[in-house]
């Protein structure tokens, strides 16, 4: 019986060592802990957007002090309670980039790609009935006995110096073929997941349409708060590749992107197009067919960053 206790209290200090490693060592590397810090400055501008954020944009190569709120996956829904928790960490006037990715209209996001996370960075106040005590404790405070393999395997990819995060690749892992592979697939996913016959035609579904009604008023909403608190919001497509450019049309982009744009609107902001720019048509800008890597993002952002000063100049 000793014995019995004796290993049992032993591997429970361990998880309890494994676990105040993870949570204050090994969690410095995810993204819900990149969005905390943005509590850390007052900041020009606040980026926010699902993937094409995250691996879109990146100030540090400008001269404007921005901070990257780019949360992946995500949609609309939980984007507004991000900006609407944010905004205050940005200066008076200051900009606030509003990042559209192709069909971040097709959903309205609730509790969707483990919704509980959000629980890691927003406040009850903003997460309302999405908020508990019992999920903080599983989440935040003991994420070892509740998602033990995710938790190791997040260890072992900080101590494995062989193991590259997305975030950090500096050119595309994939030749032109792969590339394309990669376009395709991007297309299919989403075929299946949202309903669509394709990605050329402008044929959608009826509960696609009533989606992007919901989506398109959820956006009118972020673009309002942004403006009642005296900043300048800026609605932003970045860029992807020639592959997967050959393989949306532009009655597709129309109808699931530009349209909704268009009505969610209503204010005229400011919107910059760059889906089909042709200064990020190489893949050497991508890790796959759209997400942009390292040199990408930061040549883009430069960019971005100029063509916002000339709108303020004009």
């Amino acid at each position: 019986m000793i014995a019995f206790i004796l290993i049992v209290t032993v591997n429970l200090i361990l998880l309890l060592v494994v676990n105040y490693y993870y949570t204050h060592v090994v969690v410095r590397n995810t993204q819900e802990y990149h969005i905390k810090q943005v509590e850390q400055g007052q900041w020009d501008a606040l980026a926010f957007g699902s993937a094409y954020c995250r691996f879109g944009i990146d100030f540090s190569g400008t001269d404007m002090n921005g901070y990257n709120l780019g949360f992946a996956s995500q949609f609309f829904y939980y984007t507004d309670k991000m900006l609407r928790q944010n905004a205050r960490f940005t200066k008076r006037g200051g900009h606030i980039f509003l990042i559209c990715a192709h069909l971040c209209f097709a959903e309205v996001g609730t509790g969707l790609y483990d919704a509980d996370r959000y629980i890691k960075f927003l406040k009850k106040e903003y997460l309302g009935s999405e908020y508990s005590y019992w999920k903080y404790f599983k989440e935040v405070i003991f994420p070892i006995f509740f998602h033990p393999k995710r938790t190791v395997r997040d260890i072992w990819h900080s101590l494995n110096r062989r193991f590259v995060d997305m975030y950090s690749y500096n050119q595309n892992p994939h030749d032109e073929l792969q590339v394309d592979k990669d376009a395709e697939r991007r297309c299919a996913d989403w075929c299946s997941q949202f309903g669509l016959k394709d990605t050329l035609t402008d044929e959608i579904t009826d509960t696609l349409a009533d989606k992007f009604k919901q989506t398109s008023k959820i956006l009118e909403g972020m673009i309002d708060f942004c403006i009642s608190q005296g900043l300048r919001p800026i609605l932003v497509c970045t860029p992807i590749s020639h592959h997967m450019n050959l393989r949306l049309s532009d009655r597709f982009l129309d109808k699931v992107l530009f349209s909704n744009i268009r009505n969610a609107n209503k204010a005229n902001i400011p919107f910059l197009d760059y889906t089909r720019d042709a200064r990020f048509q190489d893949i050497k800008y991508y890790f796959n067919a759209d997400m942009m890597n390292v040199i990408g993002r930061r040549k883009f952002t430069k960019i971005l960053v100029e063509d916002v000063r000339k709108l303020r100049n004009d």
